[in-house]
């Protein structure tokens, strides 16, 4: 299932003005892109799988998750406790 992207605007914009994107592709793997203005890139964008037999760094794309999450206004905030392992 695919999702729609998510962007994050730096607040520190005294340089420029840089964008993370997340998205998630229809295979259920992430996607992450810095862009530098609407639709441009900045660099490659990286993948991360969801699937197969590489479980080495698996919550990391459990973060990118929660960060979509959080990026479309779902999940804790600052004021919530600290949730740990």
């Amino acid at each position: 299932m695919a999702r729609e992207p998510r962007d994050y605007l730096t607040d520190d914009c005294d340089v420029g003005q840089e964008t993370l994107r997340i998205s998630m592709g229809g295979n259920g793997d992430w996607y992450i892109t810095i862009l530098d203005k609407p639709g441009h890139r900045i660099g490659s964008t990286v993948r991360l799988t969801t699937s197969g037999a590489r479980r080495e760094h698996e919550h990391v794309a459990l973060a990118v998750a929660r960060l979509y999450d959080a990026l479309g206004g779902v999940g804790p905030s600052l004021d919530d406790p600290p949730v740990l392992p």
